[in-house]
């Protein structure tokens, strides 16, 4: 006979089972919901379109500080192009939208350098980051980031 049927332990309506296997998983998944969601730093850019790159240096640390952003406002069909210099294989960085969407990403160590046309005016993202090992880790990294915009 099952457990829910035996005297002591009453059977549970459909709602209130619901409720629980909800409330398991909501604290099951917590700690990738409170990663996924930590605080980047960030820090608007003035690129002038035509001119010289912006270089930009810092340091990431981990495991609180593992990225930073650098905000450029862009009006669209612009060329952005985003190189940058580390001596870290742990380090990267990634081109968001003004959405929040990811237009690249670089792997650590592959590739430091992109160039890309935005197809519409708003605030893009650099975010420069260190891979989720090394900021678990608590490693550190120095940078250099140049961001350019063509005419």
């Amino acid at each position: 006979m099952p457990l829910r049927d035996s005297p002591g332990f009453p059977s549970r309506p459909p709602v209130a089972r619901l409720a629980a296997a909800l409330a398991v998983c909501a604290c099951a998944c917590w700690p990738l919901v409170a990663r996924s969601q930590a605080i980047v730093p960030s820090t608007l850019v003035q690129v002038v379109p035509g001119a010289n790159a912006v270089a930009l240096e810092g340091t990431l640390k981990g495991p609180n500080l593992g990225a930073r952003d650098y905000v450029v406002r862009l009006e669209g069909g612009r060329t952005m192009r985003v190189a940058l210099e580390t001596k870290s294989p742990d380090t990267g960085f990634a081109v968001l939208d003004p959405y929040g969407g990811t237009i690249h990403r670089n792997q650590a160590n592959r590739g430091n350098s992109w160039s890309g046309r935005l197809p519409e005016p708003g605030e893009y993202r650099v975010r420069v980051t260190l891979s989720d090992e090394a900021a678990q880790r608590a490693a550190g990294a120095a940078y250099t980031l140049r961001i350019s915009v063509e005419r």
